[in-house]
């Protein structure tokens, strides 16, 4: 009953209502934030962010993390970048992969509630990457492709992930995956490999893939035809 008898306070919740729900019911009371969030209605939903934050729903802890980040917790639109520190690192600890995630992008860009730091950044986007998480894949290939957050240059661990996210329908990854492929970066080059890449890539909507996909058509069928003449 504790999430239930915090919601009375938080939205308005009548004892009666409330009495009628279990402690096995919170998780579907928790869920009214996110539906309450989509209808337009963002002050009700961040009281129950808020509600099942203290009682220590992940989900909810990230929720009212990033509306505290965007201002959306307060009357006049003010972010509290502190607060959403705090409910950020507690969703995190309970390997929720879309909150380690978002703390490796704070310690990324830095602001007055993280500090800049690279290696950090890089630790978290491993850790939410194991988990399954697509663009902290994505992110963390691109530490290793450029050589930064305190891992070396390394194009077949780059590789590795930005090939596992496209796997995961990411289309940049699969455009990023194909052009490996194209040139052997990080991978054996594989032009059919590569073309079959650019087109999943474009079929996601990435606007310079089909041209890719073009001009390696053309390549393949010049080199088959030099193949043929031999």
């Amino acid at each position: 009953m504790v999430v239930c008898m915090r919601l009375v306070f938080a939205i308005g919740l009548s004892f009666g209502a409330c009495a009628a729900h279990s402690e096995a019911s919170a998780e579907n009371l928790c869920g009214q934030g996110p539906v309450l969030y989509g209808a337009g209605q963002p002050k009700q939903a961040f009281r129950i962010f808020m509600a099942c934050a203290i009682d220590g729903e992940a989900s909810s802890q990230y929720s009212a993390a990033m509306m505290m980040r965007s201002g959306e917790s307060t009357e006049d639109g003010t972010p509290n970048l502190f607060g959403s520190r705090v409910f950020l690192e507690q969703s995190a600890s309970q390997g929720y992969a879309q909150a380690i995630y978002a703390l490796g992008k704070e310690y990324d860009v830095g602001s007055p509630a993280f500090p800049h730091d690279l290696i950090r950044a890089t630790e978290m986007f491993r850790e939410a990457a194991l988990l399954g998480h697509v663009d902290a894949q994505v992110d963390l290939a691109t530490q290793y492709l450029l050589g930064r957050g305190g891992v070396p240059q390394d194009d077949e661990v780059a590789a590795h992930w930005y090939e596992r996210a496209a796997r995961a329908g990411h289309w940049g990854a699969q455009y990023l995956i194909a052009s490996m492929y194209e040139h052997g970066n990080g991978v054996g080059r594989d032009e059919h490999a590569a073309l079959q890449w650019y087109e999943r890539a474009g079929r996601g909507g990435v606007e310079v893939a089909p041209l890719k996909v073009e001009q390696l058509r053309l390549r393949l069928a010049a080199k088959a035809q030099l193949s043929w003449a031999d």
